[in-house]
């Protein structure tokens, strides 16, 4: 079986919900305009989402219990002193992610956004399910141009893979390995749409493509996005279960309140002009079986500090890198060997944090801007240093990014 069928399996076998409580046709509106659906305006619903007795991971286990307010629009409700108007707005598209699927109206993203930038008002336009021709329809809607008619702002567009399916009408089983050079030109295409369109509304509204961790299409989609012109930030690289302690994502994958304060602060430090660090050991070729395994190795190591192996994450990683060799046709092997090299990462984090290294919690300090690592500390560390060359080199460069 090959890591692309074992990616499939997991996911259809491992991500079985069940909701309780309010029924989303009582929140929740199917439209006859361009943005398809929409929160019921002056609409509240309480949902809790459950993993079922079935679930490979965590059966039974409470995903998230939450409540979801929408204001007269249908809007996800940003909470703001409305008697206080701001200078610039700003709006969030894209789905659930976006949206803040499991986290309260004080949690998302877009209210995160508002917080740290004294000089916004946030707008939550994304909704579950939507891409960027719900995006298109909302900018063409006479709500969006009565409110963003000749203002300054930033429109922001939350992106993962999710956005090639969509823009392309492809179905949930094509992972990225699949996607093909014209689902990124159409999906392109469909941004720089909304970027012409937004400009037509006023001349100082800006389109920021936001790639979040984990879209596996990032390399892709940002090239295509700079040639196009299109202003993007790709956070990629991002490991967001490190600086969040390990609280990054619900049980679904769905960011947490820590999450979007991560995102939120390192928007507010580069939307004006753009992110798009180039790892190093990326272009290497390879040329057999044992490149190919020491490959898998480095980016299994640099996954997502997850205390649960992410199976499908390292799946779509095996088969990406696999489009550079071929011959290889059971996974299994793989799928292995980047098990063990994630689990080593687990390990050196741990160690780092039993030495002093690193503290033993992180996000705090982070969002306050008063995490204090010294590169010199980690390099002297015999933990650190027993790393391989290239483990190093990328270990350190993610450092200097981010810190």
């Amino acid at each position: 079986m090959n890591s692309t069928e074992i990616t499939k399996k997991f996911i259809e076998e491992n991500n079985q919900f069940i909701f309780k409580g309010d029924k989303f046709n009582t929140f929740v509106e199917e439209c006859k305009t361009g943005y398809v659906n929409r929160g019921i305006p002056n609409s509240v619903g309480c949902v809790k989402k459950i993993k079922t007795n079935s679930s490979l991971t965590y059966a039974n286990a409470t995903v998230y219990d939450t409540c979801y307010t929408f204001d007269e629009q249908g809007l996800r409700y940003t909470p703001f002193n409305l008697g206080k108007d701001r200078p610039k707005l700003s709006a969030f598209f894209g789905d659930s992610q976006a949206i803040g699927e499991g986290v309260k109206d004080n949690e998302t993203l877009p209210y995160y956004f508002y917080l740290f930038n004294t000089d916004f008002l946030s707008y939550n336009y994304a909704h579950f399910g939507h891409g960027i021709d719900n995006m298109l329809g909302w900018i063409n809607s006479v709500e969006f141009i009565k409110r963003f008619e000749n203002r300054e702002g930033e429109v922001f567009f939350i992106y993962r893979d999710d956005a090639i399916r969509k823009a392309n009408n492809l179905p949930e089983s094509v992972t990225a390995d699949l996607f093909n050079a014209d689902h990124y030109e159409n999906t392109a295409n469909k941004l720089l749409k909304c970027k012409e369109k937004l400009k037509n509304i006023s001349n100082n509204l800006n389109l920021t493509v936001v790639i979040i961790p984990l879209s596996f299409s990032s390399d892709e989609i940002s090239n295509i996005l700079h040639e196009k012109k299109i202003n993007f930030v790709n956070f990629f690289t991002l490991d967001l279960e490190f600086y969040t302690d390990i609280k990054s994502r619900f049980l679904d994958g769905a960011h947490t309140e820590f999450s979007n304060q991560i995102l939120a602060r390192l928007l507010s430090k580069y939307y004006k002009v753009g992110f798009n660090p180039k790892l190093p050991n990326t272009t290497e070729k390879i040329e057999n079986y044992n490149q190919l395994i020491q490959k898998v190795k480095l980016e299994a190591f640099f996954m997502p500090y997850m205390v649960d192996f992410p199976l499908d994450d390292a799946g779509v990683i095996i088969s990406k890198i696999k489009k550079h060799y071929a011959g290889v046709t059971n996974d299994s092997e793989l799928i292995e060997i980047a098990k063990y090299s994630h689990s080593t990462k687990l390990e050196l984090i741990k160690k780092l944090k039993q030495n002093k290294v690193l503290p033993d919690e992180i996000f705090n300090l982070y969002i306050n801007n008063s995490l204090n690592i010294t590169e010199t500390t980690l390099k002297t560390s015999p933990d650190y240093n027993s790393l391989p060359f290239n483990y190093r080199e990328r270990f350190e460069f993610l450092f200097n990014l981010y810190l």
